[in-house]
């Protein structure tokens, strides 16, 4: 299953470390009931089977989670544009520091 959520455009970057730290080990159910309660955000998620495609728009926060026992493979196409990148990777790079540079 696959979680598709924005925070709300008023918090800070300060809050939005404190949101993401705290539901960092919470699976998909917990994190809809967490934004839901807390700040009335609809997290959208989505069934993906064998041979879907799925499209996460830029900047979106997600999160994959397997719902069996079963292996899988996700294989990731990135669509670059140039300057709205240059905003997200900065923006990330500031949540995540070295972790998400090295990446």
């Amino acid at each position: 299953n696959v979680l598709v959520y924005d925070l709300p455009q008023d918090v800070s970057l300060k809050k939005e470390i404190e949101i993401l730290k705290h539901i960092a080990n919470f699976d998909n159910k917990q994190i809809k009931t967490f934004l839901h309660e807390n700040f009335k955000i609809n997290a959208k998620e989505f069934v993906i089977h064998k041979g879907d495609i799925f499209y996460i728009p830029a900047g979106k926060y997600h999160k994959i989670e397997n719902v069996n026992d079963t292996d899988c493979s996700i294989m990731l196409n990135l669509y670059n544009d140039d300057e709205f990148d240059e905003h997200i990777d900065k923006h990330f790079e500031y949540i995540w520091g070295d972790s998400y540079a090295e990446d």
